[in-house]
Order: structure tokens, then C-alpha cells, then sequence
């Protein structure tokens, strides 16, 4: 019996040699990166009740409006049940753009009471794919608790026009609590899941979209993002369509 803990322990010991711990724990967390799903928790602010749609327009015009979020085939990734959260005083907004005929893009942000936040053009480069709207860090920061209506219009023709269809979304920054704050040593998913445990949509769509930008084959930020889209609103074919 003695020979025969002894040997046990032998290869107990070979084996722990062979595996550091540090690869050990790295293979831990990976499984449980594996098997445990992605959530989104959505927060509790509705749309506001002025929400509409944009009007009916001539299919294969780049005035069609497509849904509230969508025109022009440019896409604004906004939840579309739900006011998106953001943390960031300046928060990055991300669209896609697929054959698109528009060379520019008109924004606007304004608060609950229309008071002017920012606006701007943006010129759209010829590529297809995803882009960002950023805030100028000279514009005034995001309020928290404050809801403030994002309108991104494309423009059709030489100059802004009031036909030109309008995109539409809702951001509202908060503060998390430090105890919500994720560790500065947590991967990108596990950032991501503090962020979205919380409703933090912009947040966690910025995390998701720029890790899928250097891994596009990465099974679980794919699989991540498109429960995060779904969160949002966006429907299964809408998901192949934004791809990496």
C-alpha cells in the first residue's frame, strides 16, 4: 500500500511539474469561458413615447427608410426596444454600412429638453463594413441620468435635405458603482459580461466589435455579439449581415 501512494504521489507530482499553474489556471478560465453563455440584461428604460418611425419611401431610393435605425443600407447599432447605456461622457457609436450610395453623414445629438449637444458631418469612406461616430473631446460631456436622442441622416443628394431618411437612437450615461467596475485584469469577455450584467450596451458592443475586429474566428466573442444584437432587437438575418 505504501509502494502504491508513493507511486501515486510520484505522478501527482510529475504531473503538476509538467503544468504550471499559472497554464493551469489560463485552461480554467478558458473552459469556463466556453460553457458559460453570454447574457444581456436590458435596462428598464423604455424608448421614449415620441419614438417614430421614419416615412415609407421608394424601395432601392437612398431615401428608403428601412426601419428606425436604418437607411440608405447604413445601419446604426442602436437597441431598438430600449434607451442603450453607455459609461463614457463621450461615447463611441458604432454603424454599418453595406452598398451604400451615401458619401456623407449628418449627426446630431440633442438632450431630452432639445437642447443642442453636437452636430456634425462625417464623410463615409468607399469601403463596406463598420464605422464609428465619435464625440470631439471638446464637446459637452453626456450628463449622467440624462437621456439624449442620437439622429444620424444620410445624405442622398449634394447637400442635407428635409426629405433625407434619419437614423435614430438613444444613449443615457450612468455611473457604475466601483464594485461593477471591471478588474483591470479581466479578459475581454469577462469585461464585457460586467458591462452587460449591468445593461451597458454601448460599452459592451465597443468591447465585442473591436476584440471581432482583431479575431474574427473567435467563436465565443462571435457568439457574445450576436446575443448582444438580439438583446438589441436585430433579427437573425440582420446577423449575418453584420459580419467581421
Amino acid at each position: 500500500m505504501m509502494t502504491a501512494r508513493k507511486t501515486s504521489l510520484g505522478i501527482l507530482s510529475s504531473i503538476l511539474i509538467m503544468v504550471p499553474v499559472g497554464a493551469a489556471f489560463a485552461q480554467a478560465s478558458a473552459t469556463i469561458e466556453e460553457t458559460t453563455p453570454f447574457q444581456f440584461s436590458p435596462p428598464d428604460d423604455g424608448l421614449p413615447d415620441n419614438t417614430t418611425g421614419g416615412a415609407s419611401r421608394p424601395a432601392g431610393s437612398c431615401l428608403m427608410q428601412q426601419g428606425a435605425n436604418q437607411a440608405a443600407n447604413i445601419t446604426l447599432l442602436a437597441p431598438t426596444s430600449f434607451v442603450g447605456i453607455t459609461t463614457s461622457a463621450h461615447p463611441e457609436f458604432l454603424l454599418y454600412a453595406e452598398q451604400t450610395p451615401v458619401e456623407q453623414i449628418f449627426i446630431n445629438i440633442q438632450d431630452a429638453q432639445g437642447t443642442l449637444v453636437y452636430q456634425g458631418f462625417q464623410v463615409l469612406s468607399a469601403d463596406t463594413g463598420f464605422f464609428t461616430v465619435n464625440l470631439p473631446e471638446d464637446t459637452p460631456a453626456l450628463e449622467p441620468d440624462n437621456t439624449y436622442q442620437l439622429s444620424v441622416v444620410p445624405i442622398c443628394e449634394a447637400t442635407l435635405r428635409p426629405d433625407d431618411p434619419i437614423l435614430t437612437g438613444y444613449v443615457k450615461r450612468i455611473i457604475l458603482p466601483s464594485v461593477v467596475e471591471p478588474s483591470p485584469q479581466s479578459s475581454i469577455l469577462e469585461t464585457a459580461q460586467r458591462y452587460a450584467d449591468s445593461g451597458v450596451w454601448y460599452d459592451t458592443l465597443r468591447l465585442i466589435g473591436d476584440a471581432l475586429s482583431e479575431t474574427p474566428e473567435d467563436t465565443n466573442l462571435l457568439n457574445a455579439w450576436n446575443i448582444l444584437l438580439m438583446s438589441g432587437g436585430f433579427s437573425d438575418s440582420e446577423l449575418n449581415s453584420y459580419s467581421f
